[in-house]
């Protein structure tokens, strides 16, 4: 089976913000999201100053030049899709936890965090694909 190492790592993210919610509230998971989202826009633009600087002279530097747009040249649309789905699934895992406590009463947390992952991941999944890959 393949898949991408992103799958491996990106639920972490969710459990990260279930602890948020639980323990400071919605509000803070909130401000946790938007603080994420500011620093893959910073590394989205760092990605792309890289490759626009001019390569240093030698035909190793250009080959190391090649290699930089070939990993990187695709970043833009790669960390504009990430941006949506990070933002769009955070903020439904983090409402839906929130809102499934209330519903509980605080109760099953074990079914709140599972139900509000599943949720959120499927509609980070669902942009990140559609977005990141849409016409390739």
């Amino acid at each position: 089976m393949f898949f991408g190492a992103g799958i491996l790592f990106f639920p972490i993210s969710y459990f990260f913000g279930d602890i948020l919610t639980e323990v400071y509230g919605y509000a803070y998971d909130r401000r946790a999201v938007w603080a994420g989202f500011a620093a893959l826009a910073f590394a989205a633009i760092m990605a792309q100053i890289v490759i626009a600087l001019p390569v240093a002279p030698g035909s190793y530097m250009a080959n190391y030049q090649q290699g930089l747009e070939t990993v990187f040249g695709n970043s833009w649309r790669i960390a504009l899709a990430s941006m949506v789905a990070f933002w769009s699934g955070s903020f439904v895992n983090g409402y839906t936890l929130a809102k499934m406590k209330i519903l509980t009463r605080g109760r099953f947390l074990w079914m709140r965090t599972i139900g509000s992952t599943a949720t959120g991941e499927l509609v980070d999944s669902s942009l990140f694909y559609m977005l990141a890959f849409y016409g390739l």
